[in-house]
């Protein structure tokens, strides 16, 4: 088990800002307005060898409405998950009643806690004997911004961590993991799906589109299978996207679906494959990235096999880039076919890493071409494909070496592709097939 810190704190006292520097990736969104931060998201850090998960958490706000009381709850998860609790003050505008409110609930859990006094680069307005009030012992003076203190901060941690697990071996668990992306546009049920799979409220969801702002992740195993899942924000026409919390939230979906292995696409049964949709589809297959189709909201269709064939005729209209999509029918809410989205998404990675023989490539590329000869070309020669191979997974890439290729028409890649999805079972996978000018690497040899 991963050493476990969670960075706790009121909103805008720096907590995102520090995870982000930790990282060293714009993972959590940061801007001066207070709680935009609303899902708390970890990562695993490598200190000098010694692995350390970090939690993000929305922050503590005293306050009468429904989402500070959910991202209250948040926060308190994430310190029962902690092995260690870092509450952050800002030295800016000193020691207030709700930091002494949140300091006596972390106290009350039991946790070690680390004081830490963020923007401490200029006038700090907090007396010391105030810190000491907290009763966790001696604070670290930072400035996440600016990258200061953070060398004592390390070995703050790597002390409570010592102490606690005694330099017990770990391995990296992000080595091996399956990183799933749910991705879709807003209030769809990505949230509602997510927490569906979890089994608790892990993401905060409610009726107003944009509630999720951050790309939160959690940890579970499937079949033996270690995998990562990502819930994101919901992605909007540009045209509709005006606020800056929402551009970045936006920007960190898209950064989400470039690291992710496989991207669920949820979409609502009552709105199915809009504009936006297809774009989102489009962004993922652009990045390389295999799409598993959500159908949510399954339980409101009367008519399923009806619905079914129109969603298979949207598809296959509108997505013909990745032939034989795969599709899961759900319902998030009653928890109905989730299961069949892990063995589905399974299946998809097999043939998104499948390597496949040289030889096997080119004698399916002889009966193609064979099947149906490529066309002439401009200059009235005939167009021939002599030789193909496979230079990469994840997505899968072959290399073709053709006398003029500039003139191959896209009729004839599509027919291709196509048939090269056939004839390897790689149905909606995202293939790269890139045409070289008749260069033969293995001719010397």
């Amino acid at each position: 088990m991963t050493f476990t810190v969670a960075i706790t704190g009121k909103p805008n006292v720096g907590k995102s800002s520090l995870f982000n520097k930790l990282n060293g990736r714009r993972l959590a969104i940061v801007n001066d307005m207070p709680g935009v931060t609303r899902d708390s998201k970890d990562f695993t850090a490598d200190i000098d060898g010694h692995l350390v998960k970090f939690i993000d958490t929305a922050g503590w706000e005293n306050k009468d409405t429904i989402l500070s009381k959910k991202m209250v709850e948040q926060t308190l998860k994430a310190i029962s998950r902690a092995d260690l609790v870092l509450l952050m003050l800002d030295a800016r505008n000193g020691i207030t009643p709700d930091d002494i409110q949140f300091g006596s609930i972390v106290r009350k859990s039991g946790k070690p806690c680390v004081i830490i006094i963020n923007k401490s680069e200029s006038k700090i307005n907090i007396l010391e004997n105030e810190i000491y009030k907290f009763g966790f012992g001696e604070p670290i003076y930072i400035s996440a911004a600016h990258g200061r203190g953070i060398a004592d901060l390390f070995e703050k941690v790597i002390s409570h961590k010592t102490k606690f697990y005694h330099e017990q071996e770990e391995e990296n668990p992000e080595d091996n993991q399956l990183k799933l992306t749910i991705v879709g546009r807003p209030n769809v049920g990505k949230s509602t799906l997510f927490n569906a799979i979890l089994g608790f409220e892990r993401a905060i969801t409610s009726d107003i589109a944009g509630t999720t702002r951050d790309a939160i992740n959690h940890y579970l195993t499937y079949k033996d299978t270690d995998i990562e899942l990502i819930d994101t924000a919901g992605l909007r026409k540009k045209a509709n996207v005006n606020e800056i919390i929402e551009e970045l939230s936006t920007a960190e979906s898209i950064n989400a679906i470039r690291r992710s292995h496989i991207a669920f696409l949820v979409v609502a049964a009552d709105q199915p494959l809009e504009k936006q949709d297809l774009a989102i589809a489009r962004i993922a297959i652009q990045e390389g990235k295999p799409l598993i189709l959500v159908i949510n909201k399954c339980d409101l269709i009367k008519n399923f096999r009806e619905f079914e064939e129109e969603i298979e005729y949207l598809v296959a209209d509108n997505l013909s880039e990745v032939v034989g999509l795969p599709i899961v029918y759900i319902s998030a809410l009653k928890q109905q076919g989730i299961d069949k989205i892990f063995d589905k998404a399974l299946e998809v990675d097999q043939k998104w890493k499948m390597k496949i023989s040289t030889g096997k490539l080119n004698s399916w590329l002889c009966n193609a071409t064979t099947h149906y000869i490529p066309p002439l070309a401009n200059n009235g020669r005939r167009i021939r494909i002599k030789y193909m191979t496979q230079t990469r997974v994840k997505p899968p890439t072959f290399n073709f070496y053709c006398n003029i290729p500039e003139d191959l028409p896209e009729s004839y890649n599509k027919y291709l592709r196509n048939s090269l999805r056939k004839e390897f079972d790689l149905q909606g996978i995202p293939l790269r097939m890139i045409f070289h000018k008749n260069k033969n690497p293995y001719k010397n040899r």
